[in-house]
């Protein structure tokens, strides 16, 4: 008996344990909770959970200010780089600044051997000297024939004009002459009709004196004749006296016209005289003006070497040509250097070039004087505004792309030359209204076919009972609240009421700015988009808009249906 004591106490004790174990399992585990063996046991792809509608985010489609850009990496570049080089030979003294240090144009920065070319300049300026002296000499000749070469005109001129004075006076004077021995011709003819006259009323006389001796004829007849005889004469005597006259004059107005005649050749001589005196001061003058030509000539040649000289002591000081940064220096001091040799590295940072890779359809439709933005990775929050100031058209022919350049002032030196940063560029010169949706909104399909997820809104039908289901026993439905009676679950809604669904919307899409993107076709005003919450969408599930945070939507069930929260857990192992 001893002996299956302690086996029987075993069998007991086992029974015990095993009619707990089953009246707690079956009196005490909590709604939904199975054992190993039916969790084993279930069928799990029964399971469906309840439909309920989906938060998201809308934006609705309104026409508003659009313009189009593209973003490009960029890079800063000096706005000009330069280095500065010895343009004569000698040896370089002293050198006054360090790379980093900021320069303004004009600023000295190393000096050359100044003496050898001090005294150049000063034996150009003697030179110079000379040359101006001798300018001054050649202008004074000038003076001086020109003075006589105006005189010699001015007696050219009175001699001219004498000459044509005494050729009129000859003229007149043959002019008289023809008058005066046309008037001796007409004289001497007068004087032969005289005679003629007095030889007639001689023989008349005598005739009658004969006829009145004989008796013939009276006295009185024979001295009527005598009379006319007598009147005769004293005409004969009258004609012989004008002929003398006129012929007096007419020798005096040949006398005259000799005298012209002489006058015009003392005027002719005196004429050739002051032509030739013309010509000799108009040889004078030239000759005057062509040392002075040759006077001025030296003068401009000493002026050249005199400007060369001086550039040569200007080129001892090597000076900024403009304001920048000294980046390296290139020649220590106490080398003798030569024209060419480098001494220091310049970059003008008061402006910064920014300049980015445009792939080649995007950089064919920017034009310069577009707008850029231009965002720096090290100041993310601050964006420079700038317009696109040049275009290189031609195309890297590895990369296919084309350089834009931005250019931004940089006076306080808060930009960095090789930074990178962003550069969105304007693919117009100015927005325009335009249909847009947020650039997250817009998703592709497997055909890359542009689509966005739009709000729609239904009517709801009140009038249909709420089917109530158990998630973990689908099978089991009714129209009212209750407990599965295998999982003693509660019985939820088979289905939550919502009053927007989703719908797929294919558009055409036009040109982006980065964050919004330019609707062509497929929106209109008004329409809502879903612009967060669209990740497992699929056509025609319930949604309801609601706000959307940095940790996601505010609400997560609709407000018009709150459920009520469960008594218990889920299952339970």
């Amino acid at each position: 008996m001893k002996k299956w004591f302690p086996i029987l106490s075993s069998l007991i004790l086992l029974a015990g344990l095993t009619l707990g174990t089953w009246w707690v399992v079956q009196t005490q585990r909590p709604p939904g909770a199975m054992t190993p063996l039916e969790a084993q046991g279930m069928d799990m792809t029964v399971m469906k959970p309840p439909r309920g509608a989906f938060p998201v985010s809308t934006e609705e489609v309104q026409p508003r200010p659009f313009l189009p850009s593209v973003a490009y990496p960029a890079t800063f570049r000096a706005y000009n780089e330069e280095v500065l080089r010895a343009r004569i030979t000698g040896r370089l003294m002293e050198t006054r600044v360090y790379p980093g240090d900021r320069v303004q144009s004009g600023q000295l920065l190393a000096l050359i051997e100044p003496e050898e070319y001090q005294a150049l300049a000063q034996g150009a300026a003697g030179g110079l000297q000379m040359a101006l002296a001798e300018q001054r000499e050649a202008l004074s000749m000038v003076q001086e024939a020109d003075a006589a070469l105006q005189a010699a005109k001015a007696r050219l001129q009175q001699t001219q004009a004498e000459l044509d004075e005494a050729q009129q006076m000859l003229r007149v004077a043959e002019a008289e002459l023809r008058t005066a021995q046309a008037q001796l011709e007409q004289t001497e003819t007068e004087i032969r009709a005289a005679r003629a006259e007095v030889e007639f009323w001689q023989a008349e006389s005598e005739r009658q004196n004969a006829l009145l001796q004989k008796g013939f004829v009276s006295k009185r007849d024979a001295q009527a004749a005598e009379t006319r005889l007598k009147q005769a004469r004293e005409s004969l005597q009258a004609a012989q006296a004008a002929y003398r006259s006129q012929q007096s004059r007419v020798e005096q107005l040949q006398a005259n016209r000799e005298a012209m005649r002489a006058r015009i050749q003392r005027a002719q001589s005196a004429l050739e005289a002051a032509e030739r005196e013309v010509q000799s001061a108009t040889a004078r003058q030239q000759a005057a003006q062509a040392r002075l030509q040759r006077a001025q000539a030296q003068i401009q040649a000493e002026q050249g070497k005199t400007r060369a000289a001086q550039l040569q002591v200007t080129y001892t000081r090597i000076v900024a040509l403009n304001p920048g940064v000294i980046t390296e220096r290139l020649t220590e001091p106490g080398t003798l250097v030569q024209p060419g040799t480098p001494i220091f590295r310049l970059q003008n940072t008061t402006r910064i070039r920014v300049q980015a890779k445009v792939a080649e359809q995007d950089a064919t439709r920017i034009r310069v004087g577009y707008p850029v933005w231009i965002r720096r990775y090290a100041e993310p929050n601050r964006v420079y505004a700038a317009r696109v100031s040049a275009i290189f058209r031609e195309a890297d022919p590895n990369t296919r792309t084309m350089i834009v350049e931005a250019i931004l002032p940089n006076s306080d030196g808060r930009l960095s030359v090789g930074e990178y940063a962003e550069m969105r560029i304007g693919l117009r010169g100015d927005s325009r209204s335009a249909l847009t949706v947020l650039q997250r909104a817009l998703q592709y399909d497997e055909h890359q076919r542009p689509y966005v997820w739009v709000v729609e809104k239904v009517h709801r039908h009140t009038h249909q009972p709420t089917t109530y289901y158990c998630t973990m026993h689908p099978q089991i439905e009714q129209n009212e609240p209750g407990i599965c009676p295998i999982c003693k679950m509660e019985l939820v809604p088979k289905e939550q009421p919502a009053d927007y669904i989703a719908r797929r919307r294919y558009v055409k899409v036009g040109l982006s700015d980065g964050e919004r993107t330019e609707i062509l076709e497929g929106l209109k005003a008004g329409d809502q988009v879903i612009t967060f919450g669209f990740a497992n969408l699929v056509e025609g599930d319930p949604v309801f808009p609601t706000e959307w945070t940095t940790r996601g939507p505010r609400q997560i069930n609709p407000p018009q249906f709150q459920p009520s929260t469960p008594s218990h857990g889920g299952h339970g192992h």
